[in-house]
């Protein structure tokens, strides 16, 4: 079954608790925090979808958007990762799957579980989607489906990089 695992080193951070710049070319805050943040936010809306309909993403090309251009120049921003991610694998039911492991104490919400994580039955397709919260340790998944065996793995995928406040910028893609 294909799984699909989005992990990133950082802690969370809410989009408002990040400054927005000004220059369009100075997309600093768009970083490997906003990646887990979108993931996050995905994930809820699959977990929630019995009752969610849709969601829009306000700014598709620039401002605050997964792509940016500049004249003839694209740029495509730590969060377009995700999107593309979990886009190609959303048909299907949400399913609403158990996580056990570690937690965290989270200053806004309480006790959070350091594994998010969602899941989409496509027909025989199980689509998981992971995301790491912890900002320094990675996580060992183990993955059960309770009336059905996972018989084979098809694919998976990784978003990272090489720290927690890497972002792409026009300068530095």
């Amino acid at each position: 079954m294909p799984i699909s695992c989005w992990s990133s080193s950082p802690a969370i951070y809410a989009l408002h608790q990040r400054q927005h710049c000004r220059r369009q070319d100075d997309q600093r805050w768009l970083t490997g925090y906003i990646r887990l943040v979108v993931a996050g936010f995905l994930n809820s809306f699959i977990r929630h979808a019995d009752v969610l309909k849709i969601a829009n993403l306000a700014q598709i090309v620039n401002v605050i958007a997964p792509l940016m251009t500049r004249g003839d120049e694209l740029l495509v921003q730590s969060i377009f990762y995700p999107f593309e991610m979990y886009s190609r694998r959303r048909a299907g039911v949400s399913l609403r799957p158990v996580v056990q492991g570690p937690s965290f104490e989270s200053r806004a919400n309480g006790l959070a579980q350091l594994i998010d994580a969602s899941a989409i039955l496509n027909q025989s397709q199980l689509n998981v989607f992971l995301t790491n919260r912890s900002p320094d340790e990675p996580a060992i998944v183990q993955i059960s489906v309770e009336d059905c065996p996972i018989v084979s793995f098809d694919s998976a995928e990784l978003v990272t990089g090489p720290d927690a406040q890497a972002a792409n910028s026009f300068r530095t893609p």
